[in-house]
């Protein structure tokens, strides 16, 4: 996760927890302390090409941070900044094919607590 996002981190910033969630558009989420941190997988570009495209936010910067409980044991997350960006999230309840990310769920639940969330 760290390699993932790490052109993308704030300096100074420390990785608290990385998963890989469901979304239109994010693959990775990272939370660190002040700030959030997503990173988007192969868009196209202008030469016809993919890059990778990632964007932090500032946990500060959110206005409205609605976590509920999934289908399937997944949470959640519809965030609306205060900029008006907005994006939804699907924390799954397992990480990887065949629920095999080490520390998946510990990292979940550090990422819902992070959001204001406490526990689901």
């Amino acid at each position: 996760m760290r390699m993932a996002l790490e052109k993308y981190i704030p300096d100074g910033e420390t990785l608290l927890a990385g998963i890989h969630a469901i979304a239109k558009e994010t693959n990775i989420i990272g939370i660190f302390d002040k700030c959030i941190c997503t990173e988007y997988s192969l868009r196209p570009d202008e030469n016809g090409g993919m890059n990778d495209i990632g964007t932090c936010y500032n946990l500060t910067d959110i206005q409205k941070c609605e976590i509920k409980k999934g289908g399937m044991g997944s949470v959640k997350c519809n965030i609306a900044m205060k900029n008006g960006t907005y994006f939804k999230l699907l924390l799954p309840k397992l990480g990887g094919l065949g629920g095999d990310m080490p520390n998946h769920t510990q990292y979940r639940d550090a990422i819902i607590a992070r959001l204001g969330g406490g526990s689901i």
